[in-house]
């Protein structure tokens, strides 16, 4: 321990815990999952796979948005790029998403392009701008 006295030492916990509530808190407001428990979810677009990779075979795939419903299991913690790779429940078959391809239905998973009412707003917005 060196030169470190019991206070120290005591104040030092102090700061990692603080530190550790503060994470936290922020994870919360952001309103992110902090454990995954299944929850329904779109694919857009984009293939489901039979591993989470681009190196795993597509099993299904179509490329306009919103167009299968699925049951997002688990965040398999494989990363591309901003998004994860996630296990999702199709018609009983257990497959991967590339999250970047996945809104939730309920609240907001990290890792995921988002919450599907947020997405589908946006894009009607977009839509009616374009018209203009």
């Amino acid at each position: 321990m060196g030169n470190m006295s019991k206070s120290g030492i005591f104040n030092a916990a102090v700061i990692v815990l603080l530190s550790c509530m503060v994470v936290k808190v922020h994870a919360e407001e952001q309103g992110a999952a902090d454990v995954l428990k299944p929850q329904s979810g779109k694919t857009l677009g984009g293939p489901l796979r039979e591993g989470p990779g681009t190196q795993y075979p597509s099993v299904y795939y179509h490329p306009v948005p919103f167009r299968y419903d699925v049951k997002i299991m688990r965040n398999t913690h494989v990363r591309l790029g901003a998004f994860d790779w996630f296990e999702v429940l199709f018609e009983e078959d257990k497959l991967y998403m590339f999250g970047g391809n996945l809104c939730t239905d309920n609240s907001y998973i990290q890792g995921t392009a988002g919450k599907c009412s947020v997405i589908q707003k946006r894009q009607r917005e977009e839509s009616l701008q374009y018209q203009r």
